[in-house]
């Protein structure tokens, strides 16, 4: 991997996230309220959207912590109108907060109330304000799902997740590849991510690369970083990260 750095990337300006805002209301009107989100969101007990991968990994932090006698405390940032999360801890003691910073646009766009009241929404709150909302150490799993290139500044937003996972906690992140590059930079689309040699890296439109294996050695340790394809068809990528 080139270039990659240790120094923070610019954070995007407002005008830039303006135009992204548009555009994810947009999508969210049209499919908050269509057939495959109200069946997989709202009345599948598993939401085949989620990775499965992820899904038995989470369960097993889960399981593991209420044998030793703990509840596990999940955040989903980015969650959009409701966390893809909300039905994954049948049997399992747990509590799970989302967020998003359009919290409460998206609140706005439901239709079906039955569907609304049976997912987790999200609590109005940016990726980069997660520590001012949350504090230290307040979650045993940070999830983030095809968000964290939707973000002002993914560093930062690295940084916040490590900020308010406890010790030996988890981050787990998945999301479409180099998906910037595919929609032209535009709107939200403003940062690639992609993975090798067992890390994620974030690049933005100047081409630098941010590693973050690199960017927090000693931080955080990597446990899996991979490339597949999406159910879709397009290239998807995702990391399992421990915070140390």
């Amino acid at each position: 991997m080139k270039d990659t750095v240790v120094a923070l990337p610019d954070t995007l300006g407002d005008d830039l996230r303006e135009e992204g805002k548009r555009s994810e209301l947009e999508f969210w009107k049209n499919y908050i309220n269509s057939s495959p989100f109200l069946k997989y969101w709202c009345e599948e007990d598993i939401n085949p959207e989620l990775d499965l991968e992820i899904d038995i990994f989470i369960k097993g932090v889960g399981h593991m912590l209420n044998a030793l006698g703990r509840r596990i405390d999940v955040l989903d940032a980015g969650s959009g109108p409701g966390s893809i999360l909300s039905h994954a801890f049948d049997q399992i003691d747990a509590s799970l907060v989302a967020t998003d910073p359009l919290a409460d646009e998206y609140d706005e766009l439901w239709q079906n109330e039955v569907c609304k009241k049976r997912v987790c929404r999200p609590v109005v709150c940016a990726g980069e304000d997660l520590a001012a909302k949350f504090g230290p150490r307040a979650f045993d799993v940070c999830h983030i799902r095809n968000a964290l290139d939707h973000t002002a500044n993914p560093i930062i937003v690295i940084q916040q997740f490590i900020h308010v996972t406890r010790p030996k906690g988890f981050i787990v992140i998945q999301g479409f590849e180099n998906e910037a590059t595919k929609m032209n930079w535009t709107g939200f689309h403003q940062w690639n991510i992609h993975c090798e040699d067992n890390d994620m890296v974030i690049t933005g439109k100047s081409g630098t690369q941010y590693g973050i294996k690199h960017q927090f050695r000693g931080v955080v340790k990597i446990l899996r970083a991979w490339s597949k394809k999406h159910n879709s068809g397009m290239p998807w990528c995702g990391a399992i990260i421990q915070v140390l």
